[in-house]
């Protein structure tokens, strides 16, 4: 992890207009910037959301609203900022506000244990430059800083390195002094499937081919039975089986379980349910005989499946029912003529077994060049390396002691 200077020290032009009005970023661009700080202004803003998201189930406001209001209302203030053009929106910041020993930040709805992948400014890249000015512009502006007091601290979670949006604002808030902090996170993985199965097959190792097959003849022979779930109620009627199995598998490794924690066993049903009306969300699972042995819950674009969160008996180890659903929901894309099937955040082998590739995520901090903050910056950074200066010791005396 490394700081690194911004390339100016000339701070950006204040703008003093009340918050709720439009901020011109200058006269020859024509962009003008709006705070959301409402959930019903926001909801209002719902067609040109879904548009600029391209509808992908982490961006949606079936989502993100979900996050909202089981985490984010609790920690900080909504803070959604939209970009117009001549009075037609052209991009969204997802932002809220929150106040930590770091100073005043806007960070990213979605942030945290949730995992919300891909994030960015949302808008199509020919606008993302001018985009990036005028949010750096209002960022800095008497509007801002009346409703919030000076922004220290951005933090941007969970997008790719060359996220068009980040990076535009990233420059922008170069030219005045801000410094950034950019962290690796762990990727998403991600299957784009040939024209047939047999094709993708032939792409997996020998053992992964072998293994793939015997997944998909114990289906067949009548071993196990595979259900899917794509109807609002019927997800709603089976949520219960999906959760139950993804905590037996936690437990057995001697983890408490995300759901064991109130607020994400809340924030995912209120999302996934949400998902369901919009036929964007499905449950599948397989059972063995009368009892289910393993479930996931898939989130799906227009031409790419998602799977969030997969749960399984361990008791049942020796069939590889783990195995088997992904061999199914596998198949089962492409048979669809799905184009993509996206494992999400997270390295574990098996992805890369399945022929997936990586595409890796950051976590983005810039700090605004005030001296405070690049003090309080400082002390972020030595700390990350004081930890991982005792999780190296720790490993390595472990490792003695074995």
């Amino acid at each position: 992890m490394t700081i690194v200077s911004g390339l100016a020290d000339t701070a950006l032009a204040a703008v003093a207009v009340p918050p709720t009005l439009p901020v011109s970023s200058n006269r020859n661009s024509e962009l003008s910037v709006t705070l959301i700080d409402s959930s019903a202004s926001w909801q209002a803003c719902a067609a040109d959301w879904d548009e600029l998201t391209l509808r992908h189930p982490l961006h949606g406001q079936a989502w993100l609203r979900s996050w909202w209001e089981e985490y984010g209302q609790h920690q900080g203030q909504l803070a959604i900022l939209r970009i117009d053009h001549m009075g037609h929106c052209v991009g969204f910041a997802p932002l809220f506000v929150e106040r930590t020993w770091k100073g005043t930040a806007l960070r990213f709805l979605g942030s945290g244990t949730t995992c919300t992948d891909y994030l960015d400014i949302f808008c199509r890249p020919e606008w993302s430059v001018r985009i990036g000015q005028a949010l750096g512009k209002w960022i800095a502006s008497s509007s801002c800083h009346s409703l919030f007091g000076r922004i220290d601290l951005i933090e941007l979670e969970g997008h790719q390195a060359n996220a068009a949006g980040v990076t535009a604002l990233q420059d922008a808030l170069a030219q005045s002094g801000w410094t950034e902090e950019i962290a690796s996170l762990e990727s998403c993985w991600v299957v784009s499937f040939p024209r047939t199965w047999d094709e993708y097959l032939q792409a997996l190792s020998h053992r992964g081919r072998r293994r793939a097959r015997n997944a998909m003849k114990n289906l067949h022979s009548g071993l196990m039975s595979y259900h899917a779930w794509h109807e609002h109620d019927e997800i709603v009627a089976n949520w219960q089986v999906f959760v139950e199995l993804h905590q037996k598998r936690r437990h057995q490794k001697g983890e408490p379980g995300c759901f064991a924690e109130g607020h994400f066993e809340s924030f995912l049903r209120r999302a996934a349910f949400r998902l369901a009306e919009q036929g964007q969300a499905s449950l599948v699972a397989l059972r063995l005989d009368n009892k289910f042995i393993a479930a996931a819950l898939q989130l799906h674009t227009e031409n790419r499946t998602c799977l969030y969160q997969t749960g399984m008996d361990s008791n049942y180890i020796k069939l590889e029912p783990g195995h088997v659903i992904n061999a199914i929901m596998l198949e089962s894309c492409q048979a669809k003529g799905i184009g993509q099937f996206d494992f999400l955040r997270g390295n574990e082998p098996y992805k890369a077994r399945w022929n997936a590739f990586a595409t890796p995520l950051v976590r983005t901090r810039l700090w605004n060049p005030r001296l405070t903050t690049q003090v309080r910056a400082r002390m972020v950074a030595m700390g990350r390396c004081v930890k991982q200066w005792f999780s190296t010791e720790t490993e390595t005396r472990n490792k003695e002691q074995e």
